[in-house]
């Protein structure tokens, strides 16, 4: 099974907000993207294996995501730093998949 990759790529003018109109460059010119979540290379490691939610916070330096690894729809929420992919604190663990940031400005 081929499953998703959770990539980012920096934006040419950071000065610029961002807007759900702005196309990302491709070609030789563009920058690289920096995969932030491979789910082949953790779904090697269940029968099963699904991602749920994938959300990055408001300023893209943290991303939580829910993963069911048992198929019953029950989710670990992990989060981890999206530069240094670095998980951050203990996983919480029977979960809903549904993701929100608060008190992040």
């Amino acid at each position: 099974m081929e499953y998703a990759q959770h990539c980012m790529r920096l934006i040419a003018d950071n000065k610029a907000e961002p807007s759900v109109y702005d196309t990302m460059p491709t070609g030789p010119d563009a920058p690289p993207e920096h995969i932030i979540l491979d789910e082949n290379i953790k779904a090697q490691e269940y029968d099963y294996y699904s991602i749920g939610a994938f959300k990055a916070s408001p300023d893209h330096k943290l991303v939580a995501y829910a993963e069911d690894t048992k198929g019953v729809e029950i989710y670990t929420v992990n989060v981890i730093d999206s530069e240094a992919l670095k998980s951050l604190g203990e996983p919480l663990k029977g979960r809903t998949c549904y993701l929100q940031w608060a008190g992040l400005a």
